[in-house]
């Protein structure tokens, strides 16, 4: 069996990361992408690989076989997340290993605040991540989550914990976004 591992993406991941894209269900990729992808592009692979002061990417390889990619950037204070576990390794906890790495980086780069934008599809993890958030806010077309960095990171080792209390944006009922939400 294969050792699976998380470490920081590079230019050399660009053959990898663009199979791991184009290999995605069209259900998978629009959930991410919002969008079909299809093979994407050089320079779409380079977006997702870009590496500076104010991006960080990392991935999940089994062997030499790339299964998941997270990347993260400086939004308006935040660090703005996105992540995709290939189909067949979904639900194994590779998507919070990603982003453990990813936000722990983004720790180091003195961010304190993390942004993610989810389809309203997915619902499972729009609701779980609105969970004990600053805001969580349904606008074009997608949630918009933001909530202190150290929330994700402290529970990352583990199945994470959902902070009982609800964000003062949080939806009633699925699908209705209304503020404040009865304790």
């Amino acid at each position: 069996m294969n050792e699976i591992q998380v470490r920081q993406a590079g230019p050399a991941d660009a053959d990898e990361v663009r199979r791991l894209v184009a290999e995605l269900t069209p259900a998978t990729a629009h959930l991410r992408f919002f969008t079909g992808v299809g093979t994407p592009t050089a320079g779409f692979v380079a977006a997702l690989l870009r590496r500076d002061e104010t991006h960080g990417a990392w991935v999940c390889a089994s062997g030499n076989r790339l299964v998941g990619h997270v990347s993260w950037a400086y939004d308006s204070g935040a660090a703005e997340v996105g992540v995709v576990v290939a189909d067949a390794w979904q639900r194994r906890g590779l998507g919070r290993s990603l982003v453990a790495a990813a936000l722990d980086e983004a720790a180091r780069a003195g961010l304190t605040d993390v942004r993610l934008h989810v389809h309203p599809e997915n619902g499972w993890l729009a609701r779980r991540l609105s969970r004990g958030a600053t805001t969580a806010v349904l606008a074009d077309g997608m949630v918009t989550v933001t909530r202190p960095l150290a929330d994700l990171l402290a529970s990352a080792p583990a199945t994470p914990a959902v902070p009982s209390d609800p964000s003062p944006l949080i939806m009633q009922e699925w699908g209705s976004w209304l503020a404040p939400v009865p304790a």
